[in-house]
């Protein structure tokens, strides 16, 4: 959408410095054309943009401009990224205040598309026919997931409680449960949040894999998944057949 375009826009110019409308179109996948047009009208909202002519020439932002991501705290940079699921994590109250700092810092042309998206469109992340409960554990979960501290858990499972000591990776929210993904022994395992019994933070840093990917991890746990459900073998019993022309033929016919 367009609004969303000129946002994108406007946090990918220089303040020091200029960058080309070519480099600007590739990075924001759209033609030369709808760099030079969307400039304008960021000019025309009030936004300080300013263009270099010549071969050095290029577009950028008035020196001493702030943009309202400037004013944003960690905690509420965190909660934009996140989104709604934000609150599930405590973060609710921080992603209010970090909207309302980004949106009274945007043009009012772009601010009324974004007022006009949010009347219009609802993201809503829970299941079908079950209470989006994350156990009372989620918040505990996140904080070691943020600091990087090692978890001692009791976790249901088959019908038992274990004990597991894990180093938190993230969390994943899929269709309205919380999963906490996590090594134990070095091998990353997925634990549902809501399946955690108890849990102690432990004053002890939690070692990262390196070059963990969180979301190629998730994406082939799922296929993984999928692909058990359909191996499971299965002796299936039918009747005889009640009907001669279905019966088989007698000996000797």
């Amino acid at each position: 959408m367009r609004s969303a375009r000129l946002f994108a826009l406007v946090m990918a110019l220089p303040r020091h410095g200029v960058v080309t409308a070519d480099e600007l179109a590739e990075r924001l996948e759209v033609s030369v054309r709808t760099i030079y047009r969307d400039v304008r009208s960021l000019h025309e909202a009030g936004v300080p943009v300013r263009t270099v002519t010549g071969p050095e020439g290029g577009i950028g932002l008035v020196a001493g401009w702030r943009s309202p991501v400037d004013a944003l705290t960690t905690d509420e940079a965190r909660a934009l990224f996140i989104g709604g699921p934000g609150a599930d994590l405590g973060l609710g109250a921080v992603l209010a205040t970090a909207r309302s700092k980004v949106r009274s810092g945007l043009p009012p042309a772009v601010r009324s598309r974004i007022d006009a998206v949010a009347d219009r469109f609802l993201l809503d992340t829970s299941g079908w026919f079950h209470d989006a409960d994350a156990g009372e554990h989620l918040e505990d979960v996140a904080a070691a997931v943020w600091s990087s501290r090692r978890l001692d858990l009791r976790y249901a499972r088959g019908g038992q409680v274990v004990r597991r000591r894990v180093d938190p990776l993230g969390l994943v929210l899929k269709a309205g449960r919380w999963y906490l993904v996590a090594a134990h022994r070095r091998s990353p395992q997925t634990y549902r949040v809501d399946r955690i019994v108890a849990v102690a933070t432990l004053d002890e840093p939690a070692p990262r894999p390196e070059g963990f990917d969180l979301d190629g991890y998730w994406r082939q746990a799922a296929v993984d998944f999928g692909a058990d459900l359909h191996q499971t073998p299965a002796r299936i019993r039918l009747p005889a057949p009640r009907y001669p022309s279905c019966a088989p033929p007698y000996p000797g016919r």
